[in-house]
């Protein structure tokens, strides 16, 4: 491969992956673990996963879930939306739910 000295040579690359996250929330006690798979990480997919988790685990008024999460920029923002588990899902046909046993 050569390029004209002072320019980079360019080339053909074909991407064989394609990245997924996951997020997985920990009950400390019982070790009973909710998983999602997300195809990016910012803030509208965390709010996304917050909605999905409560409902799963039906937080709401009558059962609070303490969250304890990193400093990720997506994580602490002040566009963080805490959901109270109720609501209708609109569109969330990129996220995956999974249950199982704790790694």
């Amino acid at each position: 491969m050569w390029a004209p000295i002072g320019e980079r040579p360019s080339a053909i690359v074909y991407h064989r992956y394609e990245w997924v996250y996951l997020y997985g929330f920990v009950h400390p006690q019982t070790g009973k673990t909710e998983w999602f798979i997300i195809p990016r990480v910012n803030i509208e997919w965390f709010n996304l996963v917050l909605e999905q988790f409560a409902k799963a685990t039906g937080a709401g008024e009558n059962k609070i879930i303490l969250l304890v999460v990193d400093r990720a920029g997506w994580h602490m923002s002040g566009k963080v939306m805490i959901s109270s588990g109720t609501g209708a899902p609109t569109s969330r046909s990129s996220i995956w739910r999974t249950s199982g046993p704790p790694i």
